[in-house]
């Protein structure tokens, strides 16, 4: 079995996944930190087994992977690639790679070097994000958010409707441009008291429109 390297293990404090596999994609070394994120105790568990059976199924449904290490491996260079896949203990992770032929004399065996960083989290982010989207965009009740200068970043069509602005006439400013003057000043420092100490708060503000129209939300 192949031996790690002062280099790898510097991956492992790193927390990046280090693969090294030969010409019929058979694995010779994963490093401890790689073999505890993907599920197995020792090396002696993935030592000459096919990269696909470490991945689960995902890898057959993402080809542009295999393909970037075939590519790899039959016109040298590094790729750059993101894939899904499964781990032994059945968690779903999706990995970002780097993969590089490599030619030295300690690589003659498994010269294809995978380097992988978990990137799972930004994936569900994204997730989380386009869902939280797709919500606020159908959303029948008006949604406002704002950075923590109180600068507008994003409003739903429905506040958009009730207000009467486009998207890009409200975005980069500030909610007091749908101020009337009627709401109360004490609705407003009941709101940041609450806010500020992260707490729910609830009431209504009386506010205007494009045309000076006075609605209550």
């Amino acid at each position: 079995m192949s031996q790690e390297t002062p280099q790898e293990s510097i991956y492992d404090a790193l927390g990046m996944v280090v693969i090294r596999v030969d010409a019929d994609l058979r694995v010779w070394y994963v490093n401890s930190f790689g073999l505890r994120l993907l599920g197995f105790a020792r090396l002696g568990q993935v030592f000459r087994r096919p990269l696909l059976e470490l991945f689960g199924a995902d890898p057959i449904s993402s080809p542009e992977f295999l393909a970037e290490i075939r590519d790899c491996s039959a016109h040298r260079g590094v790729r750059q690639v993101e894939a899904p896949l499964t781990t032994n203990d059945g968690r779903r992770l999706w990995i970002s790679w780097s993969i590089e032929y490599r030619a030295a004399a300690d690589a003659i065996l498994a010269p294809i070097f995978l380097v992988g960083a978990d990137v799972t989290r930004v994936h569900q982010s994204m997730a989380s994000a386009l869902l939280f989207q797709h919500i606020a965009q159908n959303n029948p009740l008006s949604i406002v958010i704002t950075d923590a200068d109180l600068t507008i970043l994003f409003a739903n069509p429905a506040a958009l409707a009730m207000t009467g602005y486009a998207a890009e006439e409200v975005v980069g400013r500030r909610p007091q441009m749908f101020r009337s003057g009627l709401t109360p000043e004490e609705t407003y420092q009941a709101m940041w008291v609450a806010l500020g100490a992260g707490l729910t708060w609830r009431g209504d503000f009386i506010n205007h429109n494009e045309d000076g129209e006075i609605y209550t939300e």
